[in-house]
C-alpha cells in the first residue's frame, strides 16, 4: 500500500512538474508575443506620429505655395497639356486671375486657356481680317487648336515663352496681356504656368505718344510760322514749308 501510494505520488508530481514547465514555457511565449503586440503598437503609433507629421508639414506647404500663388500680382495660372497637344483644363488660379476675368474659382477651374483668349489674326496665318469674318466657327476653331498646339510644343521645348495676346472677360470686356509661359516638371506630366500681365497702360501710353508725335508733325509741317528743327549738336534736322 506505501509503495503504491509513492509511485502515485510521483507520477503526481511528474505531471504537475510538466505542467509547471508547460505552463512556464507557455506564460513566457505569451509575455513575448505582448511585448511584441506592445513594440508593433508603439511602431504602429510612431508610424502614426510621423504620417501626421508629414501630413501636416504637406498641407503647410500646399498652403505655402497658394499664398505665393495668389500674392502674385499678376493673373496666373497653371493648366494641363492634353494628350494631342493642346492647352488643358486649368489646375490652379490665383485671386487676381478670377477678379479679373470676373469668373468663380469653381468656373475658371473648368476652362481652359482657349476658352479666355480672343482669336488672333496670327492664328490664321495667310488669312486678311476680311476673310477671317468669312470662316465658319469651325474653320476659326481648327486655326486656333492649330496655333494652340504649335506654341504648346515651344513651350514645353524652350521651358519659358512670351507672347502677347488678349484676354475676354465674363462680360465680353478685353484684356490684352502680356503673357510668360513656364513649363513645369515633377507632377507626371508636365505642366504649364501661365503669368499674364495687363498691358493696357502700356498700350495707352504708347497710342498717347503717337497721337502727340502726330499733332507736333502736323503743326509743324503746317505752321504758318517758319520752324525748324535742331539736334543736340545745334545740326539743322528738320524745317517746315513757311
Amino acid at each position: 500500500m506505501g509503495m503504491m501510494f509513492w509511485f502515485a505520488a510521483g507520477c503526481a508530481a511528474t505531471v504537475l512538474a510538466a505542467c509547471l514547465v508547460m505552463y512556464a514555457i507557455l506564460w513566457e511565449r505569451d509575455r513575448r508575443f505582448q511585448v511584441q503586440i506592445s513594440h508593433r503598437e508603439k511602431d504602429i503609433q510612431d508610424e502614426r506620429r510621423a504620417r501626421r507629421t508629414l501630413d501636416d508639414e504637406i498641407r503647410d506647404l500646399k498652403e505655402f505655395h497658394q499664398q505665393l500663388f495668389n500674392n502674385i500680382t499678376d493673373m496666373a495660372f497653371v493648366h494641363a497639356v492634353t494628350p494631342d497637344g493642346l492647352p488643358g483644363q486649368f489646375f490652379m488660379v490665383n485671386e487676381i486671375a478670377c477678379r479679373r476675368l470676373q469668373y468663380p474659382r469653381e468656373k475658371l477651374l473648368s476652362m481652359t486657356p482657349l476658352d479666355i483668349e480672343e482669336f488672333q489674326p496670327e492664328m490664321a496665318p495667310g488669312y486678311s481680317r476680311t476673310d477671317l469674318a468669312t470662316l465658319s466657327d469651325n474653320d476659326l476653331s481648327d486655326h486656333e487648336n492649330t496655333h494652340a498646339r504649335r506654341q504648346m510644343a515651344q513651350i514645353l521645348e524652350r521651358r519659358h515663352v512670351m507672347y502677347e495676346l488678349t484676354y475676354v472677360t465674363a462680360d465680353g470686356n478685353r484684356i490684352p496681356v502680356e503673357v510668360h509661359a513656364h513649363r513645369l516638371d515633377g507632377m507626371g506630366s508636365p505642366l504649364v504656368m501661365l503669368v499674364a500681365h495687363d498691358v493696357s497702360s502700356r498700350i495707352a501710353s504708347k497710342r498717347a505718344l503717337h497721337e502727340s508725335e502726330m499733332m507736333f508733325k502736323d503743326f509743324f509741317a503746317n505752321s504758318p510760322i517758319g520752324l525748324a528743327m535742331y539736334d543736340t549738336d545745334k545740326k539743322l534736322v528738320n524745317i517746315n514749308r513757311a
